[in-house]
């Protein structure tokens, strides 16, 4: 059911754009004093190598789809600027017409991987925020790699006692199903041991009993961090590298984003090394 009333309200919404874009709303915005004034940051997260893109479409879009938005954003004039510059610009009120961020979070390997060519290719500047902790410490995410691992294996109801404290058969093909379980196992990860290496193990081990190729996953990368592409970041062009963090606030329940960065110059590019504190979990 929650699968199902996710898929309903992604729907709604699509639906409400396309109206939107049939009577000509999109290109009235995009042509308006009001968005001249205004700087647009297109938020990505991963671009899919395998098939995250089905997982999580929310998360991950394919490199078809980030061609074609380029595309658009080419075609259409659009001005693609680094991040400082924007803000800076915008902050004096000299922001050029229809001016463009582009950002990707956490750092996979993937931005390096599928990203990166794409950006080359179109000369667009970009900022990617790191996980620090992810960046040394090469591991996969533990509760994004146990929720893909659900989905990978969500043809067939699990039975009871597959998985380690699993007491009750569990329906994959149910959104909410699949995140109670992968809660409940990552919480299981995190008192079987508080080595990484011996949680990271017992991913494998979850794997292996859900009949997901784990060695293919580690291969890939998929929800890795790519160190050694941040160490040979300034090497490559216009890309901004930002560490990030998200820690509980005192009040209410909003996850805030804190970034620290540290900015120097090398080869005439202005590029941003991490020095973020804390974990992404």
């Amino acid at each position: 059911m929650g699968e199902t009333l996710h898929k309903a309200a992604r729907q709604v919404r699509n639906a409400a754009l396309a109206g939107f874009r049939a009577v000509g709303g999109l290109k009235w915005v995009a042509a308006s004093g009001w968005r001249r004034q205004r700087l647009l940051i297109l938020c990505y997260h991963g671009v899919s190598l395998q098939d995250e893109h089905e997982w999580a479409p929310e998360l991950f879009v394919t490199p078809a789809f980030l061609r074609r938005r380029f595309e658009i954003l080419r075609d259409s004039g659009y001005v693609v600027l680094p991040l400082g510059e924007a803000v800076r610009s915008m902050r004096r009120g000299t922001l050029p017409p229809r001016s463009v961020v582009l950002t990707f979070d956490d750092g996979f390997h993937n931005f390096h991987a599928a990203a990166v060519p794409l950006l080359e290719e179109f000369g667009y500047p970009a900022t990617n925020y790191m996980s620090s902790y992810y960046c040394v410490h090469q591991h996969p995410i533990p509760i994004v790699t146990l929720r893909y691992l659900l989905w990978r294996a969500r043809l067939q109801p699990l039975a009871p006692g597959v998985l380690p404290g699993q007491d009750c058969l569990v329906d994959l093909r149910d959104l909410q199903q699949r995140d109670t379980l992968a809660a409940k196992l990552f919480n299981e990860a995190q008192a079987l041991s508080s080595d990484r290496n011996a949680q990271y193990a017992w991913l494998g081990e979850v794997a292996s009993r859900l009949g997901v190729d784990w060695e293919n996953i580690l291969r890939s990368r998929l929800f890795l961090s790519d160190k050694a592409f941040f160490l040979l970041l300034p090497d490559r062009g216009p890309c901004q590298q930002f560490g990030h963090f998200r820690g509980r606030q005192r009040f209410g329940k909003i996850i805030s984003l804190r970034i620290f960065a540290m900015q120097f110059l090398q080869q005439g590019n202005l590029f941003n090394r991490l020095h973020s504190l804390g974990n992404y979990i």
